[in-house]
């Protein structure tokens, strides 16, 4: 509201705030919120993306003398070109290195996924809320358990990362079928998220789910009951999955019914400590800003299948702690199946053929680009994760590797890895 809705305020508002408050710039990202992004016009969609580009290439804390691009700094608005923007974001001072949206699974079809990669988008976000049809026919979600299923598995075979809205506590659900619908989206083929956002239900005045709460046909689970669901996720959640939120975090005095707690994550780590249990999610085993040696570390590789193809997790864990140091998302599409054809034509035709290498991550203290450190961005772990990946897709029949790089990657892939850009894909022929 304070930007008047404008992209490159907002942006140059919070690269400014993060900058006063000594964080790196260089490596942005960046997250759209706000409802279904495929829903908004794809005019008003393309003028948005380059504004978050034309601000990024802009934007400086540094003197023109350090510049390392002449042409950053000064672009005008309607000037440039999207793909001009995006040409020069690969080397700007404040590069958007992943973008992400979110949107519905209707609306995830082979024309859509070009145009979202045209734009640089490299993660979608789905508002699955429940998988049980009954409980999303209830709350007129205008979705089924099916077409989540079928637009999980076209955005994988497209390279895109996969996050997943839950909502436990939703009418017409309880804390069994709860439990179990997190059991189920890792039991099988069907789904296998790469990360997960939990948002209880929460109770809000002028809506229709607070008329039906007043009227007593809708319980809200106590905090106990909510932590019992939430520490169930948490204990059987895999390895391969980062659970990126597991509350809500909204100002107390909106919420009608419904648990208050913001510090959710806390409570369960305080059960974690007293009952003996541990998260195993990304993000609970993240090195953070340990220091990496390479003694300590072992190379681990977990696969799962999906219907069309199979998952491959590489990573570089501790040998005591199985802390994160990097990882590595490598699929290995089913060559020749009509569904993934069908997914890889016209403009992704590129991944004809193709491994996909959908994420790529080293974790550590978050040091500028230019700057040396024993952190293990600088240690080479992101380029042995690469070279195991290859060696899987050559050894498997694939003739080449494509990466769904952000835009301020591509150049990292171009000078360190020798992949070229083809369509909106990093690719490399083995």
């Amino acid at each position: 509201l304070a930007h008047n809705f404008d992209p490159y305020e907002q942006v140059q508002g919070r690269l400014r705030a993060l900058t006063a408050n000594g964080h790196p710039i260089d490596k942005i990202e960046m997250i759209i919120i706000g409802g279904t992004w495929s829903f908004y016009h794809p005019v008003y969609q393309k003028e948005f993306i380059k504004e978050c580009f034309r601000v990024c290439n802009n934007f400086t804390a540094n003197t023109p003398e350090t510049r390392t691009n002449s042409e950053a700094g000064n672009i005008k608005k309607g000037e440039m070109s999207l793909e001009e923007l995006h040409e020069i974001n690969e080397t700007a001072l404040c590069r958007i290195i992943g973008l992400s949206i979110e949107t519905r699974p209707d609306y995830i079809t082979s024309h859509e996924l070009e145009r979202l990669r045209m734009l640089g988008v490299t993660k979608v976000e789905i508002g699955v809320q429940h998988l049980d049809n009954d409980v999303l026919r209830l709350v007129k979600r205008d979705m089924t358990r099916e077409s989540i299923a079928k637009s999980t598995e076209k955005l994988r075979n497209a390279g895109f990362k996969v996050v997943y809205h839950m909502m436990p506590n939703l009418p017409g659900s309880d804390i069994k079928k709860d439990i179990e619908m997190f059991k189920e989206l890792f039991n099988g083929k069907q789904f296998q998220p790469d990360m997960l956002k939990i948002y209880p239900c929460m109770v809000l005045d002028n809506t229709e789910l607070y008329k039906t709460w007043k009227e007593g046909l809708h319980r809200v689970y106590t905090n106990e009951e909510l932590m019992r669901v939430l520490a169930s996720v948490k204990k059987d959640i895999p390895p391969y999955v980062r659970l990126i939120r597991v509350i809500r975090d909204l100002p107390a005095e909106y919420i009608k019914a419904g648990s208050i707690v913001s510090n959710m994550r806390q409570w369960l780590k305080d059960d974690m400590k007293k009952n003996g249990w541990q998260c195993k999610c990304v993000r609970c085993r993240e090195i953070r800003n340990e220091a990496v040696y390479m003694k300590d570390f072992n190379l681990t590789k977990i696969e799962y299948e999906t219907e069309t193809g199979k998952e491959i997790f590489l990573s570089y864990e501790h040998k005591d702690t199985q802390k994160l140091a990097a990882f590595l998302r490598l699929r290995l599409p089913v060559q020749g199946n009509e569904k993934v054809e069908k997914v890889q034509s016209g403009n992704l035709s590129v991944l004809r053929g193709a491994a996909l290498v959908r994420e790529l991550h080293t974790y550590g203290q978050l040091i500028p680009v230019s700057e040396e450190g024993t952190q293990t961005q600088h240690v080479g772990l992101g380029k042995r994760l690469m070279q195991e990946a290859e060696l899987i897709a050559r050894e498997a029949g694939y003739e080449k590797v494509a990466v769904i790089s952000g835009v301020g990657v591509r150049d990292y892939y171009r000078k360190k890895l020798g992949y070229e850009l083809e369509d909106t894909y990093m690719v490399k022929y083995l």
